[in-house]
């Protein structure tokens, strides 16, 4: 007669790779433990074969071989392997499938087959009941889910409807978050976790990865270091989702490229001013960002879009880089009369879509201006020029490249 698990263990140890001579010698060592019939090699060998040429054909009921009566071998094999009890849970799940593991169940008997306990026909029933996780206040839920990384998080949230529910209202262990949006894919990156939806694989993909996205950003605990998004076209059901939102979005750093200017500044507003502090943009009308709240807080902004407005909105931030036209004279007013004033000033770089004329710098800063050095960087030419402050002893040092200009603040102490 079989022993009752032994197709589960077959395909679990088919799981960890383990041949068909490996896998009766791990049987062989539950067998002694557990007091059931042990069978021949060649017996096994047969039925090891057999139940993966079954598996192959997919004529296996993956629910039934995760039935806890099924799964007790497997335990077993991962109590006597020394893993831990989360990431036999793990293995688990990936090879059975989590929906149909009762983690209540596997709990129970990992601890008993770990205490030493390997009657596997110990029945349960006449035992008071416990009082379970979901049992606790939830108070006590979210300060055990919210020290959990993002991995464990994800393996709690896949055991039943009701932790689901616990794990999505808690903190989300996530720091780094990228969001794709193109025509014929979404691509989603959280943390080390990524993955790509398309067509080929579900016809719905579009609406499964924004659900996905959009659970992730509702929660308003949420605390990004880190928010990617490229959308090409912008998605209606994202900007929908955006509008209607009830909360502002917390992340440090925004990366920011769109297709419309407009979408620009709604993704902006749902950011939560103060929490941001440096700004990627690729696209967006510089006169409406500044308005809104989230500008007047930043630390840095990187701003791509060719920029003809005058330079003194960036004049407060302590990092920043614009693209313009041309290098004019009137830029240069502002680096050599507001920027010295400047209490936060670190570096800024001005690109321009034209060659820079040094002539320009001697114009406007005249005598204070001394060459430091000159020669090349990566084969363009680079000059670097040292302006002195009048009436201080700080200085600022500019580098000249043929389209780019960067400027930094040296204070003395």
């Amino acid at each position: 007669m079989q022993p009752p698990g032994l197709p589960s263990l077959i395909l679990y140890d088919n799981f960890e790779w383990k041949t068909a001579l490996k896998s009766h010698e791990n049987f062989l060592k539950i067998c002694d433990l557990t007091k059931i019939p042990a069978i021949s090699p060649e017996e096994f060998e047969t039925k090891f074969y057999g139940i993966l040429k079954d598996n192959y054909h997919r004529k296996l009921n993956f629910r039934n071989l995760a039935n806890i009566d099924s799964l007790k071998l497997c335990i077993l094999s991962d109590v006597l392997d020394g893993k831990s009890i989360e990431k036999s849970y793990e293995d688990l799940s990936e090879t059975f499938g989590a929906e149909n593991i009762d983690y209540s169940d596997f709990d129970f008997w990992f601890y008993r087959l770990y205490h030493n306990n390997y009657d596997l026909n110990y029945d349960r029933k006449p035992d008071p009941e416990e009082q379970g996780f979901l049992s606790l206040p939830n108070i006590i839920h979210h300060e055990i889910i919210d020290n959990l990384d993002l991995k464990n998080q994800l393996l709690l949230r896949n055991v039943s409807k009701n932790l689901r529910n616990i794990v999505d209202q808690g903190k989300p262990a996530i720091k780094k978050m990228k969001i794709d949006i193109q025509l014929n894919h979404i691509y989603v990156k959280v943390d080390n976790l990524s993955a790509r939806y398309s067509e080929e694989l579900d016809a719905n993909y579009r609406e499964i990865a924004l659900n996905y996205v959009m659970i992730i950003l509702k929660n308003p605990k949420l605390r990004l270091n880190y928010l990617h998004i490229v959308s090409s076209p912008t998605d209606s059901i994202f900007t929908d989702f955006l509008k209607n939102l009830r909360h502002k979005i917390s992340t440090k750093v925004l990366y920011l490229k769109l297709d419309c200017p407009e979408a620009t500044i709604l993704f902006l507003a749902c950011m939560k001013p103060k929490f941001l502090e440096v700004l990627h943009l690729h696209s967006g009308n510089i006169d409406e960002i500044v308005k809104l709240d989230q500008w007047k807080y930043l630390k840095n902004a990187f701003f791509n879009p060719i920029f003809s407005g005058p330079i003194d909105y960036f004049l407060g931030l302590s990092r920043w880089t614009i693209v313009v036209p041309e290098l004019t004279e009137e830029h240069l007013m502002k680096v050599r009369e507001e920027l010295p004033k400047s209490q936060n000033l670190e570096h800024c770089v001005i690109n321009t879509r034209q060659d820079i004329r040094s002539e320009l710098f001697r114009r406007v800063f005249s005598s204070n201006l001394q060459v430091y050095s000159v020669g090349h960087y990566d084969r363009v030419p680079q000059v670097v020029w040292s302006y002195t402050i009048p009436n201080s002893r700080n200085f600022l040092t500019m580098v000249i490249s043929r389209r780019q200009l960067m400027v930094g603040m040296h204070r003395s102490s």
